[in-house]
């Protein structure tokens, strides 16, 4: 989503644009299929894990454990875990950007400014995203040069 907001705003500072799993808005969070839709059904224990993160009093245990099913929530195959993150990972710079993505997610909106691109742009969007799932959608029909693709 950073990538849209800079090339929205510098698009003569860029040659090319690849955006992955990506939403022009925040209404990404009205589908369906999105985790952080209110009528998705794990958003009930998604709220409850947020809670979790959230609370001071939480053991650093129950808070991976928590993060964890947030994360397996996002996955297609959550039983692939050990494949997908065998790297050691601090986690530290993803939760500064969740923290600041927090914080401005409820006016986030550039689709206005889409057009403002002009960069040739490559866009794809998970065929099982479960954060981001319309995000295709939301950027067909603006005049962005995209080639798009579900993977």
């Amino acid at each position: 989503m950073l990538g849209l907001v800079y090339a929205a705003a510098h698009a003569s500072s860029l040659d090319k644009l690849i955006v992955v799993g990506a939403a022009a808005s925040n209404r990404y969070m009205d589908a369906k299929d999105s985790i952080y839709c209110r009528e998705n059904p794990k958003n009930h224990r998604l709220l409850e894990i947020f809670t979790i993160l959230n609370a001071p009093e939480a053991s650093n245990e129950l808070k991976s454990q928590a993060a964890r099913e947030w994360t397996e929530m996002s996955l297609n195959h959550p039983d692939r875990w050990d494949d997908y993150f065998s790297k050691p990972s601090s986690g530290r710079v993803v939760q500064k950007r969740l923290d600041y993505y927090s914080r401005h997610l409820s006016s986030f909106d550039i689709s206005s400014r889409l057009n403002l691109i002009r960069t040739p742009t490559l866009v794809m969007c998970g065929k099982y995203d479960t954060q981001c799932p319309d995000a295709l959608d939301m950027l067909r029909g603006c005049s962005i040069n995209k080639v798009s693709s579900k993977y």
